[in-house]
């Protein structure tokens, strides 16, 4: 079965944070991602991670100072 999602999300931040999300698919043996697009405008610094013994992928990204976030995936 093939699946295909997409989501957007606008963030208004009133001062430098830091966000942490959860909006990857898992890679493991039961699935196969055959494409992903991730955008962040403005572009900030961000950081994928996989939390310990679950596989969960995150993704870490500080607004610095930028008042308004725009994420597409």
């Amino acid at each position: 079965m093939i699946f295909e999602t997409a989501a957007q999300l606008e963030y208004t931040a009133k001062f430098p944070s830091t966000l942490i999300l959860s909006i990857f698919a898992q890679r493991n043996a039961s699935q196969t991602i055959l494409s992903e697009q991730f955008a962040v405008e403005p572009k900030v610094p961000t950081h994928e991670f996989v939390a310990d013994g679950g596989g969960n992928r995150f993704l870490r990204l500080e607004t610095g100072r930028h008042e308004k976030l725009r994420l597409t995936s």
